[in-house]
């Protein structure tokens, strides 16, 4: 039997994430696809000379194959828009690397536990409209705003909330986000797929995931996309601000209006209306196609600024480097690489490139 002290599912991971097949890796290598194969189900030994080899191959640190293999309840990931993605794979292998790294900074780097927080909030019975509205409400007054004021930063209340927001590498062809809700899972992180995304549309999958990880800790309704949609709009756009900024006539011109104030996009803005019973459905269809023919699903008037986040930096960086000031963050990349077994530039992209390469100088 081959006996190595790297795992075989190791190899699996980084094809995963890769997005590569055991004949590519095997052309890459200049082996036979069967030996590869062989490597894979653990029927070979991948000596160390021959992960240096894939490493070089894949970009991926040798102590990558010497990590044990995370597990990922695929199940349990929630992927707003998930139909018709082609990258679902690379991504799911991708987020088992993100958390099994970010549960590795968390035991170096001890940060707020947020799980009482979230607990104070997930219902454990069915809930209806009005009470997803009322824990949004609930969830904003936490952190100390008013009804009828818009949030600023959302990306900055996660972080002070001890909830990681990561940029992902791997991006869905129609999605934005994922989210693990599931208690037993105890990961409350959010991974963005924010390559190319407006800043509204960032803010609103934000809100989604966070709806997940707190209506779906102890459930799962069969309508769970439905709650996650509303808690989003309400979190972002309370009822009773909406009720007063927002009126049957309203055209999208008027709408884009009220988008400028609250950082919510004109589509999920009448989505709202909608809900909240100010344009009935036929007023909403109207819009919709008024949508659709000026291009505004494509790209929509009202610039709102993209957000990032900054817990999972400021975590990395205090572990592996040094905190220099809040929009200054070092760590070492052979470090980094050596202890989590992630590329640094993968790190760095998880944490919106905030990270800086600390070299330091040798006596």
């Amino acid at each position: 039997m081959p006996t190595s002290k790297y795992d075989p599912q190791r190899l699996t991971l980084a094809l995963e994430f890769k997005g590569w097949t055991q004949k590519e890796l095997a052309s890459r290598l200049e082996v036979r696809p069967a030996y590869v194969s062989m490597l894979v189900h653990g029927r070979a030994d991948l000596t160390d000379s021959l992960v240096d080899r894939i490493g070089f191959v894949t970009g991926l640190p040798s102590s990558f194959f010497a990590r044990p293999a995370p597990l990922v309840d695929i199940g349990s990931l929630t992927f707003r828009k998930r139909a018709n993605a082609r990258n679902v794979g690379a991504l799911t292998s991708e987020w088992a690397l993100l958390t099994d790294a970010v549960a590795r900074l968390r035991e170096m780097c001890p940060i707020s536990d947020c799980a009482p927080w979230l607990d104070s909030l997930a219902p454990s019975m069915r809930v209806d409209a009005d009470t997803v509205e009322q824990i949004a409400l609930d969830a904003r007054r936490s952190w100390g705003l008013s009804d009828d004021e818009p949030i600023r930063n959302l990306c900055g209340n996660l972080d002070r909330q001890g909830i990681i927001v990561a940029s992902t590498i791997n991006q869905l062809e129609k999605g934005e986000g994922l989210s693990c809700p599931a208690r037993l899972w105890n990961q409350p992180v959010i991974g963005l797929c924010a390559q190319g995304k407006s800043g509204e549309r960032m803010r609103f999958t934000l809100a989604h995931e966070l709806a997940h990880l707190i209506l779906h800790r102890d459930r799962e309704p069969e309508r769970m996309e439905d709650e996650a949609n509303r808690f989003a709009g309400a979190l972002l756009f309370p009822r009773t601000a909406a009720r007063q900024e927002l009126h049957a006539a309203m055209t999208l011109n008027d709408f884009a209006h009220v988008k400028a104030r609250w950082g919510i996009s004109v589509a999920a803005l009448t989505r709202r209306a909608l809900d909240l019973d100010v344009i009935d459905g036929d007023r909403y269809r109207s819009l919709q196609i008024q949508l659709s023919n000026r291009g505004w699903r494509m790209r929509e008037p009202v610039e709102v600024e993209p957000e990032d986040a900054s817990l999972l930096a400021q975590m990395t960086a205090w572990s592996f480097g040094e905190v220099v000031s809040p929009d200054y963050l070092t760590a070492r990349a052979d470090m980094v690489e050596n202890v989590l077994g992630v590329p640094f530039d993968a790190v760095n992209q998880w944490c919106w490139n905030r990270l800086h390469r600390r070299v330091d100088a040798v006596a």
